[in-house]
């Protein structure tokens, strides 16, 4: 899908349970034109700079993937303090809790299996919390794990990062960003 602002197309994926996708951004997002979905994303991350920036990115691709947005991240209720998700969208009949991550070598935290296993892990044991305390209206039949990857050659350390901590009724997209460095 080509739009003004970016291409999101297929990636190469060589496992089923995994959707890849490239995006690639011909502006940068203070540019780019928004939607509904992308104004609440925007204005109901609970984070700042860049992650905010991922987020509504990452809707972005969910959208041209035929997902829409049910609640933001503000919007979404629990019933205790508890993790939570970036957003909950809809595909189909199905509402997926949504947790948007980036995978990127840090200089603080160099890159690596172990690292990418302690972030997918982390995300994972936080956004099934969410789903267990989210309150009914709200409610998520699965999950989806969204992952950022900067460079293509990151996208086999998040397969194998994910056959050891994946979970049954979370599906994984792993997006490779392309002229993107605002997201990281």
């Amino acid at each position: 899908m080509c739009i003004r602002d970016r291409s999101i197309k297929e990636g190469p994926c060589e496992n089923p349970a995994i959707r890849c996708m490239i995006a690639t951004a011909r502006r940068p997002l203070s540019a780019m034109s928004f939607d509904d979905g992308s104004e609440s994303v925007d204005r109901g991350s609970m984070n700042g700079g860049n992650a905010r920036a991922s987020e509504v990115m990452a809707f972005k691709a969910l959208r041209a993937a035929n997902m829409s947005l049910v609640a933001s991240e503000e919007e979404v209720e629990y019933s205790q303090k508890c993790g939570c998700a970036d957003m909950v969208v809809q595909h189909q009949e199905l509402l997926l809790g949504v947790s948007v991550t980036r995978v990127y070598n840090y200089r603080a935290n160099p890159l690596c299996f172990d690292s990418v296993v302690n972030l997918l892990g982390r995300k994972l044991h936080a956004l099934g919390s969410a789903r267990k305390y989210v309150k009914p209206e709200w409610s998520w039949d699965h999950q989806l794990m969204f992952v950022w990857v900067a460079r293509e050659e990151d996208v086999g350390l998040v397969w194998d990062a994910w056959e050891q901590v994946g979970a049954e009724r979370t599906q994984l997209f792993v997006v490779q960003a392309v002229d993107m460095p605002w997201i990281f």
